[in-house]
């Protein structure tokens, strides 16, 4: 994974061309642990797509920048699936699996799209604890 230590270093990794991934992750919190494992996961059976992580202890305007970017609420852990630099999918908590990223990534839909303006993003929640 791909540290991104500032705003203009989550910038530039998610604007580049094809699929880029953002795994923002708290060192202590144990569901975050379990999304970082799915994500190295992801990241070991795909090498060829770009993983990046925010460390949110460690980078928190980076975090911040980046729910301001994308108008997505900051949670962690959670992951953004960006193609061609714009937003395409993101889950937090329980939805971050493995399974789940190779969904969206197969389903994800290249580029701008004319139908919707180019904004067509998709949310898994996790599962709810009733």
């Amino acid at each position: 994974m791909t540290p991104l230590p500032t705003p203009a270093a989550y910038d530039a990794f998610t604007a580049r061309p094809g699929a880029a991934w953002v795994l923002k992750h708290s060192r202590t919190c144990p569901v975050s642990s379990a999304g970082h494992v799915e994500v190295r996961d992801y990241e070991a059976a795909h090498p060829g797509e770009p993983v990046g992580i925010v460390v949110v202890q460690d980078h928190r305007p980076v975090s911040d920048h980046a729910a301001a970017a994308t108008g997505v609420r900051h949670e962690s852990p959670q992951v953004l699936l960006f193609v061609d630099g714009r937003l395409r999918w993101h889950a937090s908590h329980g939805g971050i699996t493995r399974a789940a990223m190779e969904a969206a990534r197969d389903q994800a839909p290249p580029g701008p799209s004319s139908a919707t303006g180019g904004n067509q993003t998709r949310r898994i929640h996790p599962p709810s604890h009733s």
